[in-house]
């Protein structure tokens, strides 16, 4: 159970990190070059280990055999990844009509 509230602690931490990022909302309080660099990739590292030991903790839940319980951890992480990703969009404000319209014109010039 503990493995599982990992997942919990990180999502908080994201957020965190984008807000205390944000010079405009933050002012001189706001994380320097190096504070944002160490905190992002602590975070980065926090998140991969969790994904790395979620099957195995799957498989010592023994719920069912240890096959299925890793096809389940990892279409579980296949999603978390897709949130992270999304979250990461939001956050940072990326249009994606715009990046599907550039998309589209940049491939009709070939």
């Amino acid at each position: 159970m503990a493995k599982l509230l990992n997942f919990q602690g990180t999502s908080p931490l994201l957020q965190v990190g984008s807000l205390s990022n944000n010079k405009k909302l933050m002012g001189e309080f706001a994380n320097s070059y190096v504070v944002s660099v160490l905190g992002w990739s602590s975070l980065l590292i926090l998140i991969f280990l969790n994904l790395y030991n979620l099957p195995e903790t799957f498989v010592t839940f023994n719920f069912c055999n240890p096959d299925l319980a890793k096809v389940v951890a990892y279409l579980i992480i296949a999603i978390i990844m897709f949130l992270l990703v999304w979250t990461c969009v939001e956050m940072l404000g990326v249009d994606i009509s715009k990046l599907q319209r550039k998309f589209v014109l940049s491939n009709r010039r070939i």
